[in-house]
């Protein structure tokens, strides 16, 4: 690998600051969109369930549904949604990465700036 010079060390230090800086603007959105994905979720949960005990529903997946315990309508209305099951999770997984980028680029403007100190 070439030697780095300070000006080079310095551009790659601000550099990693811009890019921390967007991907820390992206988390209010991110967060956003994880509480919307969340809150849909409990909602579409919440009315299969209520459709599901009121006999609304009768059929999934062409198999009839009869006589269903409390807690087999959570699980079959769980099945249901599965969609916003995969939302919800996307969501989170983004949510999450942009936190892991952050760190990520944390340590290695960390890195940068030691490197950056023994060239001066």
């Amino acid at each position: 690998m070439a030697e780095l010079d300070l000006m080079t060390c310095r551009e790659m230090i601000l550099d990693m600051i811009n890019s921390i800086s967007t991907e820390t603007s992206r988390i209010y959105e991110l967060a956003t969109e994880k509480a919307d994905a969340i809150s849909q979720y409990d909602l579409k949960l919440a009315t299969q369930i209520l459709k599901l005990a009121n006999g609304l529903v009768t059929e999934f997946e062409g198999l009839k549904i009869d006589k269903l315990t409390a807690g087999d309508r959570v699980i079959i209305a769980k099945g249901m949604i599965y969609q916003a099951s995969m939302d919800k999770e996307a969501a989170e997984g983004l949510y999450k990465s942009c936190l892991s980028n952050i760190e990520a680029k944390k340590a290695q403007l960390n890195g940068i700036q030691s490197i950056n100190k023994h060239l001066e």
